[in-house]
């Protein structure tokens, strides 16, 4: 694995048999990363729909913003040092909670990611 346009996006790259030819590497290349996007996808479910589906975009202000740190911190936000006055709404809390992040007073975090 290589460095991609982020963590959630992983380059594959093909190491040893350099003697065969690109046209035979291409194809492996391309189905290792087509199955490391499924485990990606399969492990990391709401990460997956926010990068891949895009579903971060349906949000508007204040939630938009935080599943955006959500995803780039992987996990979970503290929100204790946040402007007071910059509060989630109860409608901005279930709007977040449709796409899978859960957020209170002190964090906001992915389930999922917390799996064991």
């Amino acid at each position: 694995l290589g460095k991609g346009a982020s963590w959630m996006t992983p380059r594959v790259d093909i190491v040893g048999a350099q003697e065969t030819e690109p046209h035979d590497r291409e194809p492996a290349r391309v189905r290792m990363d087509e199955w490391m996007k499924g485990e990606i996808a399969r492990l990391l479910p709401t990460h997956w729909k926010l990068v891949a589906e895009k579903s971060g975009e349906t949000l508007e202000g204040l939630p938009r913003g935080l599943a955006f740190r959500v995803l780039e911190s992987g996990a979970a936000v503290d929100l204790r040092n946040d402007d007071q006055t910059a509060r989630l709404t109860p409608d901005q809390r279930e709007a977040l909670k449709a796409i899978g992040i859960r957020a209170g007073r002190v964090a906001a975090h992915v389930p999922d990611a917390q799996k064991p």
